[in-house]
């Protein structure tokens, strides 16, 4: 009796899970998740009386799933639906502000980290070579999460191909995390990929504060960069605008004119870059 009562229970629970589901359709469920992508932030409000008022941050897409009890598989769907309907936006360079169209694709991308399912792995695919480097980075730290940072190569092989010109800043940061994974997985070779992309990416990154990332990562990954011809060909592409980059050019191209040019590394001569530094930090 204990154990049919129990399935009983069971079985009402899953029906009503299911209702729930059920109650909201796709197309609302579409609207809160962009309803909540929008409220990530805590904008910053003025009340009548001139009073600063903090806005209440909207449910974010795992608090929407979690409250209506909708699967992760339903929502890795419906994401996965709702980027497809914007891929023509694809064609767009410029990301633009907080809650544009582009930024709020790249958002759903990063959406899909949270609801791993390897039936996006091919849309993920798919834009990570896309023009835009917000996306792109949306896409591909997504497709990582779910298929390990295996994949990342095999990705890298392919963005090497379309010859981009500039990454995201914290692309690099999360290359520089997989390659310590795959370090610590004893891929070595796997890992030397990735450090050779990122220094052939420091012979053309054309974004300031994008250059200063990249500089700053290959410093913690490579032995010999802080000396190299290739890092004297980056410090010329740093940020010439805000006051605290200007600072670190400068302070980069007078340690590297301490160095005669013939006495610089090149590093792109180096068979193996997985010798790690003695010390790790800004140099």
């Amino acid at each position: 009796m204990k154990k049919a009562l129990t399935l009983f229970t069971l079985a009402i629970t899953c029906a009503m899970t299911m209702a729930q589901e059920r109650q909201l359709d796709d197309g609302t469920l579409k609207m809160y998740i962009l309803d909540a992508y929008d409220g990530h932030q805590e904008p910053i409000e003025h009340g009548e009386d001139g009073n600063e008022i903090i806005v209440p941050r909207k449910p974010t897409a795992r608090e929407i799933a979690k409250k209506y009890d909708v699967s992760d598989e339903r929502m890795a769907r419906v994401l996965e639906e709702m980027i497809r309907e914007r891929l023509p936006l694809l064609t767009n360079k410029k990301t633009g502000g907080y809650g544009s169209p582009m930024f709020v694709l790249g958002g759903l991308m990063g959406c899909l980290e949270v609801f791993q399912s390897t039936n996006t792995l091919a849309l993920l695919k798919e834009c990570a070579v896309s023009i835009n480097r917000y996306v792109r980075y949306h896409a591909i730290k997504s497709y990582v999460a779910i298929a390990g940072t295996e994949a990342m190569p095999s990705l890298l092989k392919v963005l090497e191909a379309k010859h981009f010109q500039t990454e995201q800043g914290d692309f690099y940061k999360l290359l520089e995390e997989s390659v310590a994974d795959l370090t610590e997985k004893k891929r070595n070779d796997d890992a030397e990929k990735l450090l050779i992309f990122m220094l052939n990416m420091a012979q053309r990154e054309e974004d300031g504060i994008s250059a200063l990332r990249l500089d700053s990562v290959l410093c913690a990954s490579i032995k010999y960069y802080a000396t190299s011809v290739q890092r004297a060909q980056l410090v010329q592409r740093f940020d010439n605008d805000e006051s605290w980059a200007i600072g670190r050019r400068d302070h980069v191209k007078s340690e590297l004119e301490k160095i005669p040019v013939n006495e610089r590394t090149d590093l792109s001569k180096r068979f193996k870059l997985m010798e790690q530094p003695e010390e790790k930090g800004e140099n």
